[in-house]
């Protein structure tokens, strides 16, 4: 995911009423979030500060989106924004309520009929037997940052992880960083997966990929480039006033350069894979802001296969 998920540009929020500082010590927890005790602070302010931007990416991209829209839902529009107003106001003083808050289905019923298309959607669903050692498995959750980061990537899809074989994945994650886990465990959280394959890696490669892959277990997650990436993404979106909705599009969908990173040895997801893929010299993206939502149009640009989706368990 080259762009994910990020505040980016943002509410200057500090902790500092005795019911917020309560609620910030608790709140990494609330989103199973756990940083080594000495960047904890760090980490909470980051995490804070990655769902303030993405509350705003989310308004400005809605807000644009309403020019476009049939009027029957600018209503809908309306209700959604004035959520996330709210939010961004729960955010200072109550960030357990806001990191912890499951998808809007107001939202969801706009991103099914105008948000980016699914390119797996009307691919088979694959056995596990069928995935090879470093296929990219793609997933989006049922968690309202994984809507709101959908709009900030315009992509269906947003978290990416690698498939190391036997039923097991790597990816990197808010909660732990890079992480090896079961397959199993992806599904659960997921409401649609996808796979997508580098046709002609060989076993060799393949290996090469992995073993890149795990010598970063344990690495921690990439926040700070994740909170330059939707500044970035936020900058450019307040700077023009009344974009078209290619324009708009072009600007969420696009894979960012971003100038003020560092190589700091913590991956986001997708930064994660493209390292591991580089290990095998195969360059997937020169990017450093890369995001499953450019793994995505990878596939559709034919670099990489749409092999096909992974059934997922029922929703409760």
């Amino acid at each position: 995911m080259s762009k994910t998920i990020l505040m980016i540009a943002l509410l200057c929020i500090t902790i500092s009423s005795p019911a917020a500082a309560s609620s910030g010590r608790n709140f990494l927890k609330t989103a199973n979030i756990q940083p080594a005790a000495t960047e904890a602070g760090e980490d909470e302010q980051l995490v804070i500060d990655i769902t303030s931007g993405l509350l705003q990416i989310s308004k400005r991209v809605l807000q644009n989106l309403s020019r476009f829209v049939p009027a029957s839902k600018l209503p809908t529009i309306h209700r959604v924004n004035q959520n996330f107003s709210h939010l961004m106001d729960e955010l200072d003083t109550q960030p357990d309520a806001v990191l912890s808050a499951t998808q809007d289905e107001r939202l969801e019923a706009l991103l099914k009929e105008f948000g980016p298309s699914d390119p797996f959607a009307s691919l088979p669903y694959l056995s596990v037997d069928a995935l090879k050692p470093g296929d990219i498995i793609l997933r989006r959750s049922s968690a309202l940052a994984s809507q709101m980061t959908e709009l900030m990537i315009w992509s269906p899809y947003t978290h990416s992880a690698l498939y190391i074989g036997d039923g097991m994945i790597i990816d990197s994650t808010w909660e732990y960083g890079v992480k090896t886990r079961s397959l199993a465990d992806l599904l659960d959280e997921s409401i649609r997966v996808g796979v997508l394959r580098l046709q002609g890696l060989t076993s060799d490669q393949a290996d090469e990929v992995v073993s890149a892959a795990q010598s970063k277990e344990s690495a921690e997650y990439n926040f700070e480039n994740v909170k330059l990436l939707g500044a970035q993404k936020l900058d450019v979106l307040t700077s023009v006033s009344r974009q078209s909705l290619g324009e708009m599009i072009g600007v969420l969908g696009r894979a960012e350069y971003l100038l003020d990173a560092k190589d700091n040895g913590k991956y986001a997801c997708s930064e994660l894979i493209v390292y591991a893929f580089k290990a095998a010299d195969i360059t997937l993206s020169q990017a450093n802001g890369f995001t499953p939502g450019d793994m995505v149009r990878l596939g559709q640009a034919g670099f990489l296969s749409e092999v096909g989706r992974l059934q997922v368990p029922t929703q409760e």
